[in-house]
């Protein structure tokens, strides 16, 4: 069936189509594209505007569709934080109250695992996480980080103290809206609810 589509022509005469219409047929959304060229016609200096869904629930609904794409499930929560500041592999003074502010940061979150690399400088930040909640830090050994992740999230909440190059490809296999939480004190929850809808809330950890 069609997707509705919220999408306006530009007062500047633009082409509104041609862009949806590329990430359609990147989608493999063949049918959609037909829709679009009934509807829109030709669209240069004429303004069009048709309600149906957000652009973002257009990128969205093209995910949904895309082979392999991995969702995490109904009701999970992922938070996702970089390891706190260091020099080489050992935290900073910033860099451990960072870590402890991740305690209070997040109270509200009923943690079930936490999850990191087997690096000291992200043991390290997990640490003080750990003790307050008598959670072990657990090293995954599974060959897709993203797919245990989602696995293991499942109903529950869980967190990943990652690196730039892991995080980011989280982000890039959940095809997440927004940057990644790659600099330090940016903390990530994603969050899918009880029909499947992903949501993003960024916190920041600080280091005093």
């Amino acid at each position: 069936g069609f997707i509705g589509i919220l999408f306006a022509s530009r007062d500047n005469g633009t082409c509104c189509a041609a862009p949806v219409k590329r990430r359609l047929a990147g989608a493999g959304m063949a049918a959609s594209m037909g829709v679009l060229d009934h509807v829109l016609g030709d669209c240069p200096m004429h303004r069009r505007h048709f309600l149906g869904l957000s652009a973002a629930g257009v990128l969205t609904a093209c995910t949904a569709g895309s082979p392999g794409a991995m969702r995490l499930a109904p009701n999970s929560t992922l938070v996702v934080v970089r390891h706190a500041d260091r020099t080489e592999d050992e935290l900073t003074a910033r860099g451990r109250a960072r870590a402890r502010a991740l305690v209070p940061v997040l109270a509200d979150i009923p943690l079930a695992a936490i999850y990191a690399p087997d690096i000291k400088r992200n043991l390290d930040t997990a640490a003080p996480l750990a003790a307050a909640t008598g959670l072990r830090t657990t090293v995954p050994r599974n060959p897709s980080l993203t797919r245990h992740l989602v696995r293991q999230s499942r109903g529950r909440a869980v967190i990943w103290v990652g690196n730039k190059g892991n995080i980011r490809s989280i982000w890039q296999d959940l095809s997440l809206p927004g940057p990644a939480p790659l600099e330090y004190g940016e903390l990530a929850i994603i969050r899918s609810d009880a029909s499947g809808a992903v949501t993003v809330e960024r916190r920041d950890v600080p280091a005093e």
